[in-house]
């Protein structure tokens, strides 16, 4: 981790194609088996400066999105919950996702 050792994690050239991001969320569990969430995320490249990649609209190139989710739980079983959220890109990235709906099944054995 040390920034001064070469060809550690944090070396500045390392740095140079890496992106950094923050995300902070809530839960509540009020309403079991019903869960409610929401997250709210952004991200940007450590090191900005021109490189053949910067065309790219992806996450850490061209990209420095800021997500709002918020989505819930149904738990069958300790086991089994179904689960459906909603992405939205509160920046609106020209080319990047604006907003994705998910559903999803998680199965614990």
């Amino acid at each position: 981790m040390n920034p001064f050792y070469k060809d550690s994690f944090f070396e500045g050239e390392k740095l140079k194609n890496d992106y950094a991001s923050i995300a902070g969320g809530l839960i509540t569990s009020r309403m079991y088996p019903w869960i409610f969430f929401t997250e709210i995320y952004y991200s940007s490249r450590v090191y900005r400066e021109g490189k053949d990649s910067d065309y790219i609209n992806i996450e850490g190139e061209k990209v420095n999105p800021l997500l709002l989710s918020i989505g819930t739980k149904f738990f069958f079983s300790d086991y089994f919950f179904i689960q459906i959220s909603d992405i939205v890109n509160l920046l609106n990235n020209e080319g990047y996702i604006k907003n994705t709906v998910e559903f999803s099944m998680n199965i614990f054995f």
